[in-house]
């Protein structure tokens, strides 16, 4: 979970104690762990390496998070944490920076003989942060996972995998084609560097007209148009602010994307023809929307002609409309206290 404004503070205390790894970690590969805000929102990471002189931390945010104070306390022994009853206090931690004013990311720089610290060294780390933000009820609303590896740069993934949090239907076409029947659970097609083509964020994105057998198959235009959707936590209610990309597939002239916001009262439907295109070209949609119940279900379908060509998705994101402040810690071990604080180990290498 992510930021708070300046004049409203609230602690936000991640303790962190790094697991050690034999692969050395640098800034490039540094030891990486959640930031969350409110016990379970992910308002973005801590990361830790060293250089062989200096131990290095950084904190960024993600999600429209943002950081107002950051405290930083760092022993070789838990014991050397400052702590009231198992509590930390963040306050009284030797590293801060109070004036953030809503940054993305903040860095310290230590060094390791400061501490008292050499090579395989076991630090403890308390990384601390005062944020405000808004909740992302998505999950994987990017696409990023599962990560695709295959050399063609596409694949596809049973409705379940591990990581992908969407939930995958067949929508349209016959159970039968081309002497095969249609594989179940229903599949979800993620793109990488597919054609070379462009995600709209990160480095994934979903085509909802997807495949029965993946890039190895023979299969070619089968009937496999899909609705994923996930049932979000919500507040009856509550206001809400939901964003997503749309792009027609580049050659293909049916992408008809149907947007369901617990079916009723928010119904979004978008077309357009990739006929032309050589690259994707993503248009970004908000919207916002009530919601009527603790639970409500958000659904993305392909409407276009089930041929295995459709319409791409990409950075699906609902954001409450209220910013919240918040105390976010490193997810880690927890404290003996009372409070939800934890830490984590790391081993200077």
């Amino acid at each position: 979970m992510l930021g708070k404004k300046g004049f409203a503070a609230i602690a936000a205390v991640g303790i962190l104690l790094l697991a050690s790894s034999a692969r050395a970690h640098t800034e490039d590969v540094p030891f990486v762990a959640d930031l969350l805000a409110g016990r379970h929102m992910d308002a973005g990471e801590v990361r830790v390496w060293n250089d062989g002189d200096n131990l290095h931390v950084e904190y960024r945010t993600i999600g429209g998070w943002h950081l107002y104070e950051t405290h930083l306390a760092v022993a070789t022994s838990l014991a050397d944490i400052p702590q009231r009853k198992g509590n930390p206090p963040p306050g009284r931690f030797a590293y801060k920076h109070e004036d953030l004013d809503g940054a993305s990311s903040d860095s310290y720089v230590i060094e390791l003989a400061d501490l008292g610290a050499d090579a395989d060294t076991l630090l403890y780390i308390a990384a601390h942060a005062e944020v405000r933000g808004r909740e992302e009820l998505v999950q994987n609303g990017g696409f990023e996972a599962p990560v695709v590896t295959t050399p063609e740069g596409w694949d596809i993934f049973d409705s379940g995998t591990a990581g992908l949090c969407w939930i995958v239907q067949w929508y349209d076409g016959a159970r039968n084609y081309g002497g095969e029947t249609r594989p179940e659970p229903a599949h979800l097609e993620l793109h990488s560097e597919a054609n070379n083509w462009t995600p709209y964020e990160g480095d994934q994105y979903a085509e909802l007209d997807a495949d029965w057998d993946g890039p190895s198959g023979a299969l070619t235009g089968e009937p496999a148009s899909v609705e994923i959707y996930q049932d979000l936590q919500t507040e009856a209610g509550a206001v809400y602010t939901l964003s997503y990309a749309f792009s027609p597939r580049p050659g293909n002239a049916d992408n008809v994307l149907l947007v369901e916001w617990d079916g009723q009262p928010f119904n979004q439907q978008h077309s357009a023809s990739g006929v032309g295109l050589s690259d994707t070209s993503w248009t970004e949609f908000t919207h916002t929307v009530t919601a009527t119940s603790s639970s409500t279900c958000l659904s993305f379908t392909e409407l276009g002609s089930a041929d295995s060509l459709g319409s791409l998705l990409d950075g699906v994101s609902v954001l409450g409309v209220e910013e919240q402040e918040e105390s976010a810690w490193g997810d880690g071990y927890d404290f003996p206290g009372k409070n939800w604080a934890t830490y984590i180990t790391y081993t200077v290498q």
